[in-house]
């Protein structure tokens, strides 16, 4: 196991995606920094802060790692589970308190940064090898991933993932 790399990853998807939450605030509503960052306060629009960092140092990553055989298939896994824990954590969360605390939500993205690190980390110690195919497959589930975001940024369906609890508002608006 790469630790540095881990504690690093850590570090990196930790600090961008706290960052990332304030951005198209600050950056006066920018179209294409919505794109990438939140553009309300809904659960889909918050899978943002894990995906594209994570993705972005995973990129990264990617090029000054040794053991690259089972890299991409172990963390696409493991950051679909950390963005599948947002989801069930939040919803689990609220659903038994009656509220969502912005402290919680705030544990909950942080577990889920470890879950992909720790997780993807454990999932390339255990990997036996793997085919080209399952390789292309995971990029191209990521690529997807990332053009379903760019999409419901702008064309969001009516589910209550994408609505924002506190201004009831779906996918980008301005204030």
């Amino acid at each position: 196991m790469r630790k540095h790399h881990t504690v690093i990853g850590i570090i990196f998807v930790s600090v961008l995606g706290t960052l990332a939450h304030f951005l198209y605030e600050l950056s006066s509503f920018n179209t294409l920094v919505g794109l990438f960052t939140p553009v309300n306060e809904s659960i889909w629009e918050h899978l943002k802060l894990l995906f594209f960092p994570v993705l972005l140092f995973s990129a990264i990553e990617y090029f000054v790692r040794n053991k690259k055989e089972c890299f991409v298939r172990s963390r696409t896994i493991a950051l679909f589970i950390g963005m599948l824990f947002i989801v069930i954590a939040f919803y689990t969360i609220s659903g038994v308190i009656g509220k969502a605390y912005d402290w919680v939500n705030i544990a909950i993205y942080y577990v889920s940064v470890l879950i992909v690190f720790l997780g993807s980390e454990l999932l390339i110690k255990n990997c036996k090898g793997i085919s080209h195919l399952s390789t292309v497959f995971c990029l191209s589930l990521l690529i997807l991933t990332a053009a379903l975001f760019f999409i419901f940024t702008f064309y969001t369906p009516s589910l209550n993932i994408f609505i924002d609890p506190v201004t009831k508002f779906r996918g980008i608006y301005r204030k």
